[in-house]
C-alpha cells in the first residue's frame, strides 16, 4: 500500500503520495486533485509525516503548509 496524505486548501481535497526518486536520490510526493484524480504535480525532498512521530501534529502542520503553497504557486 501506498503512504498517503490527504491536504484540503478550502473545499479542494488533494492526495499526496509518497515516492522515491532513485535518479535524483530523493523523497517526495506525487500531488492528486482527488475529485477527478488529475495529477497537479510533485515535489522533491518531502516526506510524509510518519504517525509514530512525537511531533506528528507539527510535523503535519508543515508538510500542509509546504503542499498548500506548492498548490498557489503552481494550481491556483
Amino acid at each position: 500500500m501506498k503512504n498517503t496524505i490527504a491536504v484540503f486548501v478550502g473545499a479542494d481535497e488533494f492526495e499526496c503520495q509518497q515516492y522515491y526518486n532513485a535518479d535524483n536520490n530523493c523523497d517526495g510526493v506525487d500531488i492528486i486533485y482527488a475529485e477527478d484524480r488529475t495529477h497537479i504535480g510533485n515535489i522533491d525532498n518531502i516526506v510524509i509525516p510518519d504517525l509514530d512521530d512525537d511531533d506528528y501534529d507539527e510535523k503535519v502542520i508543515a508538510f500542509n503548509f509546504e503542499v498548500e503553497n506548492y498548490l498557489n504557486e503552481n494550481y491556483f
